[in-house]
């Protein structure tokens, strides 16, 4: 999947929503006036139009339309996504990277279901932003079940915990690993082998920040970098100043 893909959605329903309120005043005025009063070629269409279905058809997909819009509006995750940037810039403002990817913040918010992985019921991460312009492309979906123990990852281990999780000193994956380094990143990093092996992830060190809107659990927070520790008090600072603003671009997405 791509971290931002359904930013056409969006415009879409906006445009919709925009289009059937503009349609909605049109129709609202002409639905109580009186056909007799209008010119003789006009007087059918008035009367067509508070007789037949346009009036009802409207009444019943504005409202529908406005919701579309909000859920798809991506204005508010753009300025989330401003955020993460200061989050990331702030926790690695004394390390030098060769690439943007190399020290990032993802949010991740938490689904009932996932069409994405099986079982679709059951609780999933799913990444929904991402620090910088690059590696938008993801496979970072964490299964976050209501049960701690069923949970992978550290994003997981976050939600579940509702507390800060750091992992660092992470074996390097991406240069001949062997079996007992897979074991150890398994081990710390609570995720299969199995899972490792289909794509040797490549951070030596990671961070998960639980994240909730209106005291609710809404979802994670990680940041990830290739070299073996976080900042772990620069991030706790950041954090500690963008939450509330947070918490309030994220309430209702």
């Amino acid at each position: 999947m791509r971290i931002g893909t359904n930013r056409w959605i969006g415009k879409v329903t906006k445009f919709v929503d925009l289009t059937l309120r503009t349609v909605s005043i049109v129709v609202g005025a002409f639905a109580r006036a009186d056909p007799t009063k209008f010119p003789s070629m006009i007087e059918p269409y008035v009367a067509g139009l508070q007789k037949g279905w346009m009036l009802p058809f409207v009444l019943i997909a504005t409202p529908l339309a406005f919701w579309a819009s909000s859920k798809t509006n991506r204005g508010k995750m753009d300025k989330v996504h401003g955020l993460l940037d200061q989050l990331r810039d702030h926790t690695f403002r004394n390390q030098n990277f060769d690439n943007e990817q190399n020290g990032r913040v993802t949010l991740f918010k938490h689904h009932r279901y996932s069409f994405r992985r099986w079982p679709i019921r059951g609780g999933w991460l799913v990444p929904v932003e991402r620090s910088g312009e690059s590696t938008r492309n993801t496979n970072a979906i964490f299964r976050a079940p209501d049960d701690g123990e069923e949970s992978e990852g550290v994003a997981v281990r976050a939600w579940s915990k509702r507390a800060n999780v750091y992992v660092g000193a992470l074996p390097n994956l991406r240069r001949s690993p062997t079996e007992d380094q897979f074991n150890e990143y398994a081990e710390k990093s609570f995720v299969s082998v199995e899972r490792l092996r289909k794509k040797p992830p490549q951070a030596c060190s990671l961070f998960g920040i639980p994240i909730e809107v209106d005291q609710k659990r809404w979802g994670v927070i990680v940041i990830d970098s290739t070299h073996p520790s976080i900042q772990q008090r620069c991030a706790k600072d950041c954090m500690r100043q963008l939450a509330p603003i947070l918490s309030i671009f994220l309430r209702g997405a």
